[in-house]
């Protein structure tokens, strides 16, 4: 990222990208100038991962909920999709499994799809070029069969994320290395470990 300016200037915002099939990208930017979305080929960013959040919005058809993830690169990413999706879902349960310390290095966000039109989209998470464990067994039903003390929150990961980040930035030092063990991840959901290994895997 470029040295902060000082003095008078313009707020500098983030960059807002939408996780949204269109045309054949995964994901668009926003031109409000001329109120247009602009297709992204891309399929993938890298940066550092700062924040992790969900926003709440009233419309006319109920309420739709939004999970922002915020990334530090040549500049600020604002990464929005629907919380209900299966991209924030894959994506909340793959930065979840992580050691917090593996936040402290650069992470790669993929967008990846099993159907040809593109509309079901995933998230798969890259560490050091190196894909990490994402849920690829996770079930739908499961989310829909389950107690509901059991069920998988993606506003509860997201939350459980968004705190670990403002620990993590408050306290430490980013590290040119960082060695993860088995021992060290997080798991915010215990309850649902056996049920979800023991499903079928989902093909990425």
């Amino acid at each position: 990222m470029e040295a902060q300016k000082l003095g008078l200037g313009v707020a500098q915002r983030p960059t807002r990208i939408y996780v949204e099939k269109l045309q054949n990208s995964y994901w668009h930017l926003w031109d409000t100038v001329t109120e247009k979305a602009i297709p992204i080929t891309e399929s993938n960013i890298t940066g550092f991962l700062s924040d992790c959040y969900v926003t709440e919005k009233k419309t006319d058809f109920g309420t739709s909920k939004k999970l922002h993830l915020l990334i530090n690169a040549d500049k600020v990413y604002e990464v929005i999709s629907g919380l209900d999706t299966w991209f924030s879902k894959t994506i909340l349960l793959a930065l979840c499994e992580q050691s917090p310390k593996v936040f402290l290095n650069p992470i790669t966000i993929e967008l990846s799809s099993t159907d040809a039109t593109k509309k079901v989209i995933f998230g798969r998470l890259y560490v050091n070029n190196s894909l990490r464990a994402h849920r690829s067994s996770y079930d739908w039903k499961l989310d829909l069969n389950a107690p509901e003390q059991q069920r998988f929150s993606p506003e509860v990961a997201a939350n459980a994320m968004s705190e670990s980040l403002k620990e993590l930035l408050n306290n430490q030092q980013p590290s040119p290395t960082i060695a993860i063990t088995d021992s060290e991840k997080i798991n915010y959901f215990p309850e649902i470990e056996e049920s979800i290994e023991g499903t079928e895997s989902i093909p990425f």
